[in-house]
């Protein structure tokens, strides 16, 4: 499980500023791991079709944050805090909340949501003209009187609009969880959540005119109502035991990675045997016990012999001490179960890259370099899987087989990603240099210098 570079966003601010740019730039750091991703993209499926949007027009991203939360961009992109994943050992609490997030997309809010904020913003810069205007005819008075109120009065429409679509996403998203047999069960566990954080925070005594969301305790009567027609329906039931059992694999997995010290101190209770054990094998690791475990992982795979996550995992560990050629072979494992669209193959083209260079043949260094070159190409053409940690091992494998203006290439693609213009520039450069009569590489080189 590896962590990947900080993804810088652009979305609209629902706390609005008024003397700032309504888009504000955002960094957050984003989870590569193949077995979260996929676990959950499984699990929110049938709720995407429910909701009208093929699962496969879902962008689902991993953000490091403890805080619960979610939210949804325009072109069908979700992102799901590890807080949110951690916080509750349920399937059913994620449901609900993609649930609500997936109304916001299907009804078209995020757009509708700009739109309106500009409308908003529009109205409050006449007003605040207006009051400029009064200011310089003499009346500052009345021009500060204007220009503040204006303001508020803006705010304060901003965060009713916000908590109209909110309500409506809930009861939208009630409707996609009955849809496809689901309890809301697991919402109302997330919105009791929220609503005991409530009773003793500042939030409790803001003005309910000032918040992006209707209170909890409101949420939670109308979600309740619903809630009470699921006695009357057999066919409305919590996840499967198979999607539970899964589920929490990522929940101990997440825990033990990201929440060491925590898990640790409580040793998560909610835990228990295979995922208890799977998280257990990884604390060991990040506590540098690394008999125990191996030990421990090498039993769960004795008990599970197809399962390519466990592969993986033992794959990343040797990795990560130094066993490189051993670490190839547990990848070649991983991949050998989990098939070509698992985001494992990356790790296993990198892994493959380090460890070239103990091959004593050299024919046996360039067909390991050659096939990582082609694995990640591979994966650069997945959608969404485009990052500098990626082109920098392309640039490694090129260089490691002489083709210098290659591997300058992919140096200036991963400056490019970095937003780093002039160092992409110099890569680019040099790339020319020595592109001679290769036609492929001139044609990459024009394309990157037309995106500079």
């Amino acid at each position: 499980m590896k962590k990947i570079i900080l993804l810088i966003i652009s979305f609209w601010a629902l706390f609005i500023n008024f003397g700032a740019s309504i888009a504000e730039q955002q960094q957050i750091e984003l989870l590569n791991d193949s077995e979260t991703t996929e676990t959950i993209n499984r699990i929110i499926a049938p709720l995407c079709e429910a909701a009208g949007i093929p699962s496969k027009k879902i962008n689902l991203y991993i953000v490091i944050d403890k805080d619960i939360n979610a939210f949804v961009m325009r072109g069908g992109d979700l992102f799901l805090n590890t807080g949110l994943i951690t916080a509750f050992n349920d399937p059913d609490v994620l449901k609900g909340v993609v649930a609500h997030e997936l109304s916001h997309l299907s009804s078209g809010h995020v757009l509708l949501r700009q739109t309106k904020i500009e409308d908003i913003l529009h109205q409050s810069w006449v007003t605040t003209l207006l009051g400029i205007s009064a200011a310089a005819a003499g009346s500052p008075d009345l021009g500060t009187a204007l220009v503040l109120g204006g303001s508020h009065v803006a705010e304060r429409r901003a965060m009713r609009y916000s908590r109209e679509q909110e309500t409506v996403a809930d009861s939208l998203g009630m409707k996609y969880l009955h849809s496809v047999g689901n309890t809301a069960g697991g919402f109302i566990k997330l919105l009791e959540h929220f609503n005991s954080s409530e009773l003793y925070s500042s939030s409790t005594y803001a003005s309910p005119y000032m918040l992006t969301h209707p209170l909890s305790k409101e949420r939670l009567k109308r979600v309740r109502e619903a809630f009470l027609q699921e006695k009357d329906n057999l066919a409305i039931r919590p996840s499967s035991a198979r999607e539970k059992e899964a589920y929490a694999r990522v929940v101990a997995k997440l825990r033990a990675f990201l929440e060491t010290k925590e898990y640790m101190a409580d040793a998560k209770k909610d835990l228990t045997g295979f995922a208890k054990s799977y998280g257990d094998a990884i604390v060991f690791y990040r506590t540098a016990q690394f008999d125990k475990s191996f030990e421990l992982l090498s039993s769960l795979i004795r008990q599970h012999k197809r399962d390519g996550y466990l592969y993986e995992l033992k794959g990343q560990f040797l990795f990560e001490t130094g066993q490189l050629l051993p670490a190839v072979e547990e990848y070649r494992k991983a991949i050998s179960f989990l098939g070509d669209k698992s985001s494992s193959r990356g790790d296993y083209a990198i892994v493959l890259i380090s460890a070239s260079k103990l091959y004593k043949e050299r024919s046996h260094q360039v067909a390991a370099l050659n096939e990582a070159i082609l694995v990640l190409n591979k994966v650069l053409d997945t959608p969404y899987q485009r990052n500098p940690y990626i082109y920098r091992n392309l640039a490694i494998a090129y260089g490691s087989l002489g083709k210098i203006g290659y591997s300058n290439l992919m140096l200036a693609e991963e400056a490019l990603l970095l937003q780093r213009k002039e160092e992409a520039e110099d890569f680019l450069r040099i790339a020319k240099n020595y592109a001679g009569q290769d036609a492929k590489l001139k044609l990459k080189i024009e394309d990157i210098g037309n995106a500079l």
